[in-house]
């Protein structure tokens, strides 16, 4: 009927299909990263780091969207 070929495409495109829209699913791979242009991950950082957002984005334009290099680097300014 299926092989495990079909079955690892469908769980593929299903991924695709409804990752995108649901925060809920997502599976890590970007976790490493900060989205500069997604407010909710610049908000979250800036509260976390007791920062404003406006030092979030700039962190990131100078050592790149590493979350790591990022924190780092608003650590040390403060």
């Amino acid at each position: 009927m299926f092989s495990q070929t079909d079955g690892i495409i469908f769980n593929l495109f299903i991924k695709t299909i409804f990752m995108a829209d649901n925060k809920d699913l997502q599976d890590g791979r970007d976790r490493g990263k900060v989205a500069g242009d997604e407010e909710y991950e610049v908000s979250y950082l800036a509260e976390k780091l007791n920062v404003s957002a406006e030092e979030v984005k700039k962190a990131i334009e100078e050592v790149g969207n590493n979350r790591e290099k990022v924190e780092e680097r608003l650590r040390r300014g403060q």
